[in-house]
């Protein structure tokens, strides 16, 4: 047999003689889901606010504003950070 066979037959027989588990989910279970599902869509509105130029101009929209010197869009310089 394959590994990756011995592995899936492995887990279907893990999946299939494990017996009942006695287990709750504590009150902090629903506020640690609470608080991981507000920090991922921050998150979402942090990146795409961070990078929405570049997401306009993938999709078509307009070219980004000139300069001061009027010599054209700012070139990316790279990660800032």
């Amino acid at each position: 047999m394959k590994p990756g066979q011995v592995l899936a037959l492995a887990m279907v027989f893990q999946l299939v003689l494990v017996p009942d588990a006695d287990a709750y989910l504590d009150p902090g279970t629903g506020s640690f889901l609470f608080q991981t599902v507000i920090a991922m869509a921050v998150g979402s509105a942090f990146a795409l606010k961070t990078y929405w130029q570049r997401i306009k101009a993938t999709f078509g929209g307009r070219p980004a504003a000139p300069t001061a010197d009027g010599s054209g869009p700012e070139k990316d310089e790279g990660d800032r950070s």
